[in-house]
């Protein structure tokens, strides 16, 4: 063999090597730390949020290998030629789905710019999922929404927070009115009310509803309701600053069977609230002695004021009567009347029907002086007034309560609707007659007819029989009625049954307070203070000559009631 076979053999030995190392290093060797060919360097990926890098898979090669979240980054790695900011940046498992394959068909990151629109995909991803989910609540929470109105419970029981009303009609003013015009119902109450007892919306819309049924829109016949799970008595405010419950002096609204004739429910509840702020003005203590034609005790005790006084109380002291019916002397005179004057007695007993409110107010003696309760509008200052005296009787708040129970109010999802129709002349109710409104019935039932329609019960309060007769026939099992004993408790106050009429009387009203939707009897001082402690304009109206219209509770019995 040739001397010099060993060294070509060596020679052909690492050309050999040599060939077989430049075909592997592309594919998977790193020699001096150099990168392989055709792939790009990875990208750093962003920070945690806590500074830190995010745990992520360990870097193999240009491949990535998933590992425990617990790992770390070693010096090793960081020595093998990709940089600290890629070696320090790691990814987690979700990002390697996210990894794009280069030309050789390895795994490689994706470029800044690619991180940072997943970023955002994922972010708005995230924001829908989140609003979906919000949807979804939402409409569970107002699932009665869609098709029955929503259902909400008040701060203040009675009072009827706004409709949710598609349509809202353009106001305008009663002289508009038309009998012959298309019937439409749109609710158009521009409701003010604050608690300054500021004027709530006096003008309204005076579209006639003519002699059909209207055009009602599914809106107008789903006001938001006021759902309560018991009635305790009447709403509004209790009042403070009121007359003293304790002293020698005294205001006494009466209304006995020996002093003559005192006017009806509503009259008596005008006059009351009269004595009650004379009584506050003169610094006497006030109280109430009613027992015709029964005690008023049976029906209604003080609330927040003790208005009861004994004959022991005021036997021997000075007293005097004061006969305030209608238009008296003491009407006559309280606009500049200084009460203390006039009448300096110890014990004043009046006797009045009359709401004075205004006269009052006005008086040069008592107008800088006013409680701040007495200078609200009349149906604030009512309302108020009675919340702070009255609260029905256990016996009359089981019959309201049971009532309730029975149409199921409590648990409603259509407004209840109710109409007082004060006809007079009837057989079964002594009084005047106010008009034939019987012949004009039907236009009151065809404004009623839709909310039937829609699944209202009507509730009818009525001085005739025949009212509760005809409203039976025409909504069947959607009429409502407490089957009132109808007696005047001032003209037949020797009637035998006229004790049970004057708590049907009662519980009616107190009912009418309770109506979504409310249809008074103009001239009826007893839906009139209805409307007034129900408490606002919607759903409000009165069924006069015309039809059915929209009713302002700041108009009814001003100036004088």
């Amino acid at each position: 063999m040739p001397k010099f076979a060993p060294k070509l053999f060596t020679l052909l030995c690492a050309v050999s090597a040599l060939a077989v190392g430049l075909w592997v290093w592309p594919r998977d060797l790193r020699p001096f730390g150099l990168p392989t060919l055709n792939t790009r360097l990875p990208a750093p990926l962003p920070h945690a949020s806590n500074g830190r890098s995010v745990p992520g898979p360990a870097l193999r090669g240009d491949r990535f290998v998933p590992s425990d979240t617990s790992s770390t980054t070693t010096p090793n790695e960081a020595s093998r030629g990709r940089g600290a900011d890629s070696i320090q940046s790691s990814i987690t498992t979700a990002d390697i789905k996210n990894n794009t394959k280069n030309k050789l068909g390895w795994f490689v990151t994706p470029n800044r710019h690619q991180q940072q629109q997943q970023q955002n995909r994922n972010i708005v991803s995230k924001a829908k999922q989140q609003q979906q989910q919000q949807n979804t609540s939402v409409a569970s929470k107002d699932k009665l929404d869609q098709n029955q109105g929503s259902v909400v419970v008040a701060p203040e029981a009675g009072v009827l927070p706004e409709p949710k009303t598609a349509e809202n009609a353009t106001t305008t003013t009663n002289n508009s009115r038309s009998k012959n015009s298309s019937s439409s119902l749109i609710n158009s109450n521009s409701n003010n009310n604050n608690n300054n007892g500021k004027n709530e919306g006096s003008t309204q819309n005076s579209q006639s509803l003519g002699n059909n049924n209207g055009n009602k829109t599914k809106s107008d016949l789903l006001p938001t309701l006021v759902v309560q799970t018991e009635i305790t008595g009447y709403d509004g405010h209790v009042l403070s600053d009121l007359p003293p419950t304790e002293g020698s002096r005294f205001l006494i609204f009466e209304c006995v069977a020996s002093g003559g004739l005192c006017g009806g429910w509503a009259d008596r509840q005008e006059g009351l609230v009269t004595v009650f702020l004379l009584a506050r003005l003169s610094g006497r203590r006030f109280g109430i002695r009613m027992n015709t034609p029964c005690d008023l005790t049976r029906f209604l005790l003080p609330n927040h004021y003790d208005w009861t006084v004994k004959d022991a109380e005021i036997q021997g002291r000075s007293s005097r009567h004061v006969f305030g019916i209608d238009k008296s002397d003491f009407s006559r005179g309280m606009p500049d009347m200084d009460f203390n004057a006039r009448y300096p007695e110890d014990v004043v007993i009046l006797q009045t029907n009359r709401d004075l409110l205004a006269d009052i107010t006005a008086n040069p003696h008592y107008r800088d002086v006013l409680p701040a309760w007495a200078r609200q509008p009349r149906p604030q200052f009512f309302r108020d007034v009675w919340r702070t005296l009255m609260k029905p009787a256990p016996r009359l708040q089981q019959r309201l309560q049971s009532f309730l129970l029975s149409i199921h109010y409590f648990n409603r999802t259509r407004p209840l609707v109710g109409v007082h129709v004060r006809t007079g002349g009837s057989r079964h109710f002594t009084d005047g007659n106010l008009g034939d409104k019987l012949s004009r019935i039907g236009q009151l039932w065809d404004f009623v007819q839709p909310y039937v329609g829609n699944g209202s019960d009507v509730f009818v309060a009525s001085d005739n029989p025949e009212v509760r007769q005809s409203s039976a026939a025409k909504f069947g099992p959607r009429h409502r009625d407490t089957q009132a004993v109808l007696r005047h408790i001032d003209r037949q106050r020797s009637d035998p049954v006229i004790c049970q009429a004057f708590e049907d009387a009662v519980v009616d009203q107190l009912i009418l307070t309770r109506c979504d939707v409310l249809v008074v009897s103009p001239g009826s001082g007893y839906s009139s203070r209805a409307a007034m402690m129900r408490g606002t304009n919607r759903g409000l109206y009165d069924f006069g000559q015309d039809g059915v219209f929209p009713a302002d509770m700041y108009k009814m019995c001003d100036p004088i009631c």
